[in-house]
């Protein structure tokens, strides 16, 4: 094939070129082949450039996903996540169930005596009962007279204040956190369950004790007025869990929707002398309670498999993977020391100088992802931004070696 020269020559032959024109049109062509040849250039590096932004991209910097379903605790939790949390004469104290035997390792929460009840599913509140008398009262349920929340800034929020005769029985955040949902019984009014939010305000009436006969067989006494006690919500937020009885005898273990429909009992007429506490399983498929002097029990939210799990335990509560459960050895009045089961009851190991309360739902995972502090960056290869990168970088150089060619093949 003749060349772009060749040609030329030829037309100069045919063509009656004035001087300097042939010369004129071979410095054309040489700046045309220039040209081509810088604008391949760039155009590679253009192609080089978008695949690193897209590596880049793919081989991100993000939070890691452990981090996101765990994070760390913050201000005064910063160093009990995971941790049990306790009340005594002393104040609030959480420990560390791994090894929950000595005071030196424990954490001084509050130097305010009262009863953590529960965390909120961030674990950057506690809630706690509060007695508002002197001298302090031998056991838990009479401590409740005030319900605050512990915030992680170490300030309190008042939420109840409640009247002489009057006790707060129980109560819990709805998984948000927004909202909590405690008893009050005593004094002149209806034993009742409210809402009030987590950050103090006009409580909301959710339900009132109805009457029962304190025995189904015998009515030769009654119908009396119930009282309601440790209202807890599911992990879900839709539903209630919560105790109607007659405080020693005829306990019934409810469940009703979150806004107070759709009632139904799971347990009715239990004989006990006194119930301690109500939590549901971190899965939302089973709740523990203590039967005051029985022991421990787990029941299916359905109703089934009701199993006494730990004889002559009371104040259960499960850990944040629902795999294990603290409580308390029955004594009067009530003093620990504190007991760790799996879930079945088996596996029980004892620790002296603590109590059984509420876990910190903020477990560290244990892998070496799990070093980069909350809400840091960590160095994480996403799949489908890695597919993206590798079709960009196919593509581009597909079209560039295509143009190349083109470049090349056409004459100047």
């Amino acid at each position: 094939m003749p060349n772009v020269a060749d040609l030329l020559e030829r037309e100069s032959e045919t063509v009656d070129l004035e001087p300097g024109n042939f010369e004129r049109l071979l410095r054309r062509r040489d700046r045309k082949r220039r040209n081509q040849r810088i604008g391949a250039g760039a155009l590679a590096i253009i192609v080089a450039l978008a695949s690193f932004v897209a590596l880049t991209r793919a081989l991100h910097t993000t939070r890691l996903p452990a981090d996101e379903r765990t994070p760390k605790p913050s201000g005064i939790f910063s160093e009990v996540g995971g941790w049990i949390t306790y009340g005594d004469k002393r104040g609030i104290w959480a420990v560390d169930p791994s090894h929950a035997g000595d005071r030196e390792s424990q954490v001084e929460l509050s130097p305010n005596p009262g009863t953590p009840l529960a965390w909120s599913s961030d674990g950057s509140k506690l809630l706690i009962l509060r007695c508002q008398c002197d001298p302090p009262p031998l056991a838990d349920y009479d401590a409740g007279r005030s319900l605050v929340v512990l915030n992680a800034n170490g300030t309190e929020t008042r939420l109840t204040r409640a009247h002489d005769h009057q006790y707060v029985n129980g109560g819990s955040f709805s998984p948000d956190g927004s909202q909590v949902v405690y008893a009050i019984n005593g004094g002149k009014i209806p034993s009742s369950i409210y809402v009030i939010d987590a950050n103090g305000g006009t409580p909301r009436k959710l339900l009132t004790a109805g009457f029962r006969y304190p025995d189904p067989v015998d009515k030769g006494n009654g119908p009396f007025r119930t009282w309601l006690y440790y209202p807890t919500f599911s992990p879900d937020g839709t539903k209630i869990a919560y105790f109607d009885g007659f405080g020693d005898n005829s306990h019934s273990l409810r469940v009703v929707n979150a806004d107070g429909g759709d009632l139904h009992v799971l347990v009715r007429d239990m004989e006990a002398y006194r119930v301690s506490n109500l939590v549901w399983s971190p899965d939302g498929t089973r709740l523990a309670f203590g039967r005051i002097p029985t022991g421990v029990y787990t029941i299916g939210v359905d109703g089934s498999g009701l199993t006494l799990v730990i004889p002559d335990g009371m104040y259960a509560q499960w850990s944040p993977d629902g795999s294990r459960i603290s409580y308390e050895l029955y004594s009067w009045p009530p003093n620990g020391p504190l007991h760790i089961a799996a879930a079945d009851g088996t596996d029980v190991v004892a620790f002296p100088d603590s109590g059984s309360g509420p876990w910190n739902p903020l477990v560290q995972p244990e892998s070496e992802v799990a070093e980069a502090p909350a809400g840091s960056g960590g160095s994480t290869l996403d799949p489908r931004l890695l597919w993206e990168a590798v079709l960009l970088v196919i593509g581009a150089t597909f079209v560039t070696i295509r143009r190349w060619r083109r470049q090349v093949a056409t004459p100047g």
